[in-house]
């Protein structure tokens, strides 16, 4: 009888176990969550060329913040090699304080990949305005 219990709590783990690391690598990330109102500047860096520029002009952080807030991702390890771009944007919201939800500071290799804390991303819902950010920063 011990042994029949053990053995069922034992499936039992395992399978909550699967089911929270299905679950946290399936989990979809907002880039941004917010108002364009409520960022102050977005700097935006080519870390190939070393051009940069910070954004205050609140029309711009408006088509930016539209384009970001479509965007949803989930984490990925990349398996290949392949040509990325090395754009780094910070947003700095009005309060100053840190965004809450989403990114704050991450580096777009491409429309549908980033590199954020760490961690490599890609895109499952929307897609980076990439002639909008290298246009800015020409």
């Amino acid at each position: 009888m011990n042994k029949k219990i053990s053995l069922k709590s034992v499936m039992v783990a395992i399978l909550i176990i699967a089911v929270c690391v299905f679950l946290l690598s399936n989990k979809k990330y907002d880039i941004l969550n917010m108002n364009a109102e409520d960022i102050k500047s977005i700097y935006i860096e080519n870390q190939d060329s070393g051009m940069s520029i910070e954004i205050t002009d609140q029309n711009t952080i408006s088509l930016i913040t539209k384009n970001l807030n479509t965007i949803k991702v989930k984490r990925y390890n990349p398996s290949e090699d392949y040509a990325k771009t090395n754009i780094k944007m910070t947003i700095i919201s009005r309060s100053g304080s840190d965004i809450k939800g989403a990114f704050q500071t991450f580096v777009i290799e491409s429309s549908q990949r980033i590199f954020a804390n760490k961690e490599n991303y890609y895109t499952i819902e929307g897609e980076f305005d990439m002639k909008l950010i290298e246009n800015l920063i020409k």
